[in-house]
C-alpha cells in the first residue's frame, strides 16, 4: 500500500533513473523500518525485565484495577441517552 500510495510522490521524470530512485526510496524505507522494529525489541525487552520485579507488577496490576473500577463506576452512573 506505501508503494502505491506514498511512493510516487517522492519520484520525479527529470534527473536519475525511475527504478534506481525507487530502489534508493525502497532502501530508505526498509532501513527505517528495521531501526525501528529494533527499537521496540529494545523497549518490549526492558519492560519484560521491569516486569520480572513482583513488587513493580504489583504496583501495575493494583493501579490498572484502579482504573477499571473507576471506568466501571462511571459507566454505572452515566445516564444512557
Amino acid at each position: 500500500l506505501y508503494y502505491i500510495s506514498v511512493l510516487p510522490q517522492f519520484l520525479s521524470n527529470d534527473g536519475m533513473e525511475i527504478k534506481l530512485q525507487i530502489t534508493i526510496i525502497s532502501l530508505i524505507v526498509v532501513t527505517v523500518i528495521l531501526c525501528w522494529f529494533i527499537f521496540c525489541v529494545y523497549i518490549f525487552s526492558y519492560i519484560k525485565l521491569l516486569f520480572s520485579n513482583t513488587k513493580i507488577k504489583a504496583i501495575f496490576d493494583y493501579c490498572v484495577g484502579l482504573i477499571l473500577i473507576g471506568l466501571s463506576f462511571n459507566l454505572l452512573l452515566s445516564k444512557s441517552s
